[in-house]
């Protein structure tokens, strides 16, 4: 809602193995199932924001690639939007998740913030002067050499065995180009 407090929640398993064209329709029913469980009607539904992993266009809502999800150049943004007629913001899973720390969790308060986030792989987003950017698009990606040459510096300051991070959080030269 309007004061982001949580109306209802809804989860289901991603099965990516089943394509884009199954996991998009596996999202509109958890929404549906989500908005179910209040009083709303889809009619009311403004707006929906989805975090997606990886490289993304967040203007057209084109996630360029998504390694653990199999995904090249998935349209996300209009197929959400032809399943539901709702208009869809879709923005880096780290950045999003960066920017509800900043607004509502343990970043409230500050005007600029770092989110690092480890899953399936490593992620960063920026907060800077209440604006969120991070990785997701061509302007910032020099930011993922600046934090992998924090980490190398790190790695070579920090206790044996320590260099084995940076290798493991390095980016792949121009990873989000199809090769």
């Amino acid at each position: 809602d309007s004061k982001f407090s949580v109306l209802s929640r809804s989860k289901v398993a991603t099965a990516s193995e089943d394509g884009p064209e199954a996991v998009v329709d596996r999202i509109v029913g958890c929404i549906k199932a989500a908005v179910k469980q209040t009083d709303l009607r889809m009619k009311s539904i403004s707006g929906i924001g989805i975090g997606a992993p990886g490289p993304l266009n967040p203007d057209t809502g084109v996630v360029a690639f998504a390694p653990n999800l199999g995904w090249h150049d998935v349209p996300l943004k209009d197929m959400l939007e032809s399943r539901l007629s709702i208009p869809t913001v879709v923005e880096n899973d780290v950045n999003a998740g960066t920017l509800g720390e900043h607004r509502l969790g343990a970043g409230q308060g500050v005007k600029d913030m770092i989110g690092v986030f480890v899953g399936t792989g490593i992620g960063g987003g920026v907060v800077t002067r209440a604006n969120c950017t991070g990785a997701s698009t061509s302007r910032l990606a020099r930011s993922g050499t600046w934090w992998s040459r924090w980490m190398a510096l790190c790695a070579d300051a920090a206790p044996r065995g320590a260099g084995k991070l940076w290798q493991a959080v390095r980016p792949l030269p121009d990873a989000s180009r199809r090769q």
